[in-house]
């Protein structure tokens, strides 16, 4: 990665800091602030790869552009065109959390869907079984919360993204629901107030009891499909 970006110069800045990719796993998220970087900044990356006798994916590589426009440059990886995605589809988290746990129950439990059990009742019986439990929706939002804490008080380049700003506005109508959103609705609080509450670790450690003893989706009495 390092050597395909030797040449490219990047135009994307965010807090005031110049950002080129971003990286997760074994993904990556290119940055270029017009077309002209963006089919450079493709080109570097497929040409790369080839040396090192790697191949990019076409099928899982998309565009997209952060603006109402489309993107008109041909940017061709392994011979094949890229395909630009108007947005990225992620799964309501919370429910889909929370239906893989009542199917970890049913199964362990050995309760057939067409028992007409009640997720509620399966609960119930599940955590007979299992006695002190904390269910994986509570998991999930501590650890979150308490990564989000230890951002807020650290220097790094997650924090420039985390607090930065790049330019230009939100689209009109409702809004993507974005990662900090979550924050706020857990912990009832303004992103501002999170950020002050995140640099006295007593206080955050109050506040994260309290939104992870909260359920904002309550899975019983309904049919797990």
């Amino acid at each position: 990665m390092t050597n395909a970006l030797e040449d490219h110069v990047s135009t994307v800045s965010i807090g005031g800091r110049k950002i080129s990719n971003l990286r997760f796993a074994d993904d990556i998220d290119g940055l270029a602030g017009n077309e002209d970087k963006l089919v450079n900044l493709v080109k570097c990356l497929d040409e790369t790869s080839t040396r090192y006798g790697m191949e990019i994916s076409a099928e899982k590589t998309k565009l997209m552009r952060n603006s109402d426009e489309s993107i008109k440059a041909k940017i061709v990886v392994v011979g094949q065109q890229l395909e630009t995605a108007q947005q990225f589809k992620y799964l309501e988290l919370q429910r889909k959390i929370q239906a893989a746990e009542m199917r970890c129950f049913r199964r362990v439990l050995d309760i057939s869907y067409i028992d007409h059990v009640t997720n509620e009742e399966v609960n119930r019986r599940g955590r007979q079984h299992l006695g002190r439990y904390e269910d994986l929706l509570s998991t999930v939002k501590k650890r979150k919360l308490k990564w989000y804490d230890h951002t807020t008080r650290s220097c790094g380049l997650s924090k420039t993204i985390l607090q930065g700003t790049v330019q230009g506005k939100r689209r009109r109508g409702r809004q993507r629901k974005r990662w900090t959103d979550n924050i706020a609705e857990w912990t009832g609080k303004t992103f501002a107030q999170t950020q002050a509450l995140g640099h006295d670790s007593d206080k955050w450690r109050l506040l994260l009891r309290c939104s992870t003893m909260q359920r904002p989706y309550n899975p019983g009495g309904l049919w797990d499909r």
